[in-house]
């Protein structure tokens, strides 16, 4: 497809959440920011701007949201990756994903499985298909090379920390931030608030390395391609259906006529024999 949304889903300490998003739109291999807003707190609110047949790709960040930079070893699997971010932390329990920066490191972020399948069932049942999912500030890794620093060593994104190092991301924390800033990413200007949200939405359009997939966010990829597939080839038969229809009705309409002329050339031929008869 040609339109995603991009929604960040900011976990409130005093319980529940606030949304930011951005709906993205390719044009002619142009990607246009079609809307955004900024903390929207209820799902009813977020379907006047973003309708549920455009998928979503969310990020999730907040309470609840631990990340932390480690050393990449060999072999390392999703066990080990979790115990270096929290040591003797249940696999059962936690969902995670790693984005890998210079120096064989990794920014690791770990959230609960509950949390996640609390929120991903909130907005199957709103009517959305979700995509893609990311933790913590771990979206923000690919739009990096977009962002123009002029220089300098931090990127500061509502509070987002990235420490860039020749270019190269070397470390994250997270600091909050009272003022928000404009920024320029890829030559759209937006609410620094809006960032995260729009680097989900960017994943969705290009080509990017499988991180630790989320069996419920599969599915829902897999429910997604299918409803297109089915919508596509559906227009698809209508359009060949009513071609049909027309040509046929052209078909007709000109043999019809050729049928017409014809009989009343019978017909004066019939007239013209009958005279001669005469």
């Amino acid at each position: 497809g040609d339109t995603a949304a991009g929604v960040e889903v900011d976990m409130l300490p005093e319980g529940g959440f606030r949304m930011n998003y951005v709906l993205l739109k390719k044009n002619k291999g142009n990607l246009n920011i079609v809307s955004s807003g900024l903390e929207v707190i209820d799902l009813d609110a977020l379907k006047t701007s973003i309708n549920t047949e455009v998928p979503l790709c969310v990020a999730i960040t907040g309470k609840g949201i631990i990340s932390k930079k480690a050393t990449l070893s060999e072999n390392e699997n999703e066990n080990s990756l979790l115990h270096k971010a929290l040591p003797n932390a249940n696999p059962e329990d936690f969902n995670l994903q790693k984005a890998e920066i210079a120096n064989s490191q990794a920014i690791i972020s770990v959230v609960r499985k509950s949390i996640v399948d609390e929120l991903l069932s909130l907005l199957k049942d709103a009517g959305y298909f979700v995509v893609d999912v990311s933790f913590g500030p771990l979206a923000l890794t690919a739009i990096i090379p977009l962002i123009k620093i002029s220089g300098e060593e931090e990127i500061n994104l509502n509070g987002h920390i990235l420490q860039m190092n020749n270019e190269e991301l070397s470390d994250y924390r997270y600091e909050k931030k009272q003022d928000t800033n404009q920024v320029d990413v890829g030559g759209e200007r937006m609410d620094e608030r809006c960032a995260i949200a729009f680097a989900s939405g960017f994943g969705y359009f290009i080509s990017k390395e499988e991180n630790i997939i989320i069996p419920e966010v599969k599915e829902q990829q897999n429910e997604f391609k299918h409803k297109r597939i089915f919508q596509t080839a559906g227009w698809a038969a209508l359009i060949i259906f009513f071609s049909g229809l027309l040509l046929n009705f052209f078909l007709f309409s000109h043999y019809n006529g050729r049928a017409a002329e014809l009989k009343i050339k019978v017909d004066k031929n019939k007239d013209d024999l009958a005279s001669i008869a005469t």
